[in-house]
């Protein structure tokens, strides 16, 4: 792969995820990035902070990408070269990001409705950095959020250190709770997945919190805020490979279903 091969990616962001565009009728319209997770590509880790769990059922193998082998070589070709020729690949980022903020000002004229502009890098990954900084920034009227894994990048989030445009969810990967218990003590959401099938009732409250539908949209910076301050536990159904696993204690899946 050389420097002139990102001419052949027509476009990085995806418009068409079913989840996303749940949040359609809420005004916003979502560009979501999604690269090979984990190790994936050969070349990096775009998920430093995943679990073992969470790799093996990583939804990067979820819906049509679990059945087109093509979906993960396209990601794969983009995390290389996000990789190896990263002035190109972020100045691509930004472009797109600028096309979408505009297409959504345009079509917020001609629907003669709000339609606001978000963006999720991480649609597949959990990376932060200088450029992705840099891009929210050049971009204060797009909404960006993602959810992560980096604890450390959540506490410099409720610390205020990173952009106001930008928002995080935690998302658990099993084990020891203890970060996840102080996000939500600090009013941070935290993702968790339980194994409940789809269509199914999620429970109302895990380790003592309240949960909340997080399958019902993508835009967890709309989410309110628990009266006492508390952050909300976003509930997230089984998907993909995760789907039909009994959920255990301190397990990327917690149990939900009712047995």
């Amino acid at each position: 792969m050389d420097n002139t091969d990102w001419k052949k990616t027509k476009q990085l962001f995806n418009f068409d995820n079913a989840k996303t565009k749940k949040g359609n009728h809420l005004g916003y319209s979502t560009a979501i990035l999604y690269l090979a997770s984990s190790d994936m590509s050969g070349v990096v880790n775009v998920c430093k902070h995943a679990t073992k769990e969470c790799r093996e059922d990583c939804l990067v193998f979820a819906g049509l990408a679990g059945i087109f082998p093509k979906i993960n070589a396209a990601r794969v070709h983009k995390t290389k070269w996000m990789h190896m020729y990263p002035d190109t690949f972020w100045a691509k980022v930004d472009r797109e990001i600028l096309n979408h903020e505009n297409l959504c000002y345009r079509n917020t004229k001609r629907l003669k409705r709000k339609l606001k502009p978000c963006v999720r890098i991480n649609g597949t990954s959990d990376i932060w950095n200088s450029d992705m900084e840099t891009i929210m920034y050049r971009h204060p009227d797009v909404q960006f959020y993602d959810y992560s894994k980096d604890f450390q990048r959540i506490v410099d989030w409720t610390m205020g250190r990173l952009p106001l445009n930008y928002h995080l969810t935690y998302s658990y990967g099993g084990g020891d709770a203890k970060n996840a218990i102080w996000c939500l003590d600090n009013g941070v959401n935290v993702a968790v997945v339980f194994d409940v099938k789809r269509g199914d009732k999620l429970p109302d409250h895990h380790w003592g919190y309240t949960v909340v539908d997080g399958d019902t949209h993508d835009l967890r910076f709309l989410d309110q805020k628990d009266p006492n301050k508390y952050g909300r536990i976003i509930g997230l159904r089984a998907k993909g490979k995760a789907a039909g696993k009994e959920g255990r204690s301190n397990s990327f899946i917690q149990k939900g279903a009712v047995s």
